[in-house]
């Protein structure tokens, strides 16, 4: 004869899995950022959901602020070629081979 688990204890399980499926995929993402940002804590430890929520979210705080601070510098370097554009400086319509390559951290498809 199996033991029912309580809908309680089931809601908390299933919360836990997605919390820790969603972490994963939030660091797959990023690229590895626990090598640069020290290691993630251990979040299957902490029995608390709540607690383990802030901890993941205190861990996560740093990383995402320092990828906007980067991502507010590039603006501000386009922000100049965007008002030249605007200002018919330089053509709107350039063709693709005099694009510049991307810089470091991007790709390009082909």
């Amino acid at each position: 004869m199996s033991q029912s688990v309580p809908e309680g204890n089931r809601n908390v399980s299933h919360m836990r899995s997605i919390t820790f499926a969603l972490a994963g995929v939030i660091l797959l993402v990023l690229g590895g950022c626990g090598e640069r940002h020290g290691a993630l804590p251990d979040l299957a430890a902490i029995e608390d959901v709540s607690l383990m929520k802030r901890t993941f979210y205190g861990y996560l705080q740093p990383i995402v602020a320092q990828e906007n601070s980067r991502i507010l510098q590039q603006r501000a370097g386009l922000a100049p070629i965007r008002a030249r554009l605007q200002s018919g400086a330089i053509p709107a319509t350039i063709g693709r081979s005099n694009w510049p390559r991307p810089g470091p951290g991007y790709s390009t498809l082909h």
